[in-house]
């Protein structure tokens, strides 16, 4: 039977105190509905002002919690766009970077044996893109999205092997900005 088993009293501890906490809740839940309930029967025969329709997705902290439908806390179905200056900040980011990138791989093409001095102007300035975007005081969702413009430039002008040819480079100061170049990148490029 049931009750005629081996049973350790930490294990009947427990189970009597899961059952403790499941009727306790259950009593909670019970007083919390019937107080709610009497409150929204008491709001819908307000004189107030009802908000217009559109307003209903915002949940106003002036009301009474029992005076909130399940619809004031769902997800707004409006979901704001890119504003046209942030598309035109991209879009000249992207005229920039991709310009960058271009032509750190035509220099990176002209030389030879480790001998990327012509390279280090242009490394410098890639990174500096780079740099700047976290200075600037943007949020940290601006700043992502344009490193990932960056990112998609580099990737459209092969500029990974470009970066990884300045880090054979005689010069440590050229193959250490390629290391943190390549540093900053490629995780950024594995994780879109």
């Amino acid at each position: 039977s049931l009750f005629d088993m081996d049973v350790s009293p930490a294990v009947l501890w427990a189970f009597v105190a899961c059952c403790v906490t499941c009727i306790a809740c259950l009593v909670a839940y019970i007083l919390l509905a019937s107080k709610l309930k009497p409150a929204k029967e008491h709001d819908s025969g307000s004189e107030e002002e009802e908000l217009p329709e559109e307003n209903h997705d915002v949940a106003d902290a002036s009301q009474p919690l029992g005076a909130f439908s399940p619809e004031s806390f769902a997800v707004p179905t409006k979901i704001p766009g890119r504003s046209p200056a942030v598309l035109a900040r991209e879009a000249e980011l992207k005229k920039s970077g991709t310009e960058a990138w271009k032509q750190l791989r035509a220099a990176v093409k002209g030389c030879s044996d480790g001998q990327y001095a012509p390279c280090k102007p242009l490394l410098e300035r890639v990174f500096q893109l780079f740099t700047d975007l976290e200075g600037q005081g943007h949020d940290r969702a601006t700043v992502i999205t344009s490193q990932v413009v960056l990112c998609n430039c580099l990737l459209e002008c092969d500029g990974l092997e470009a970066l990884k040819s300045c880090q054979s480079a005689s010069d440590p100061a050229i193959a250490r900005t390629a290391t943190d170049l390549l540093e900053k990148v490629v995780p950024m490029i594995w994780s879109s």
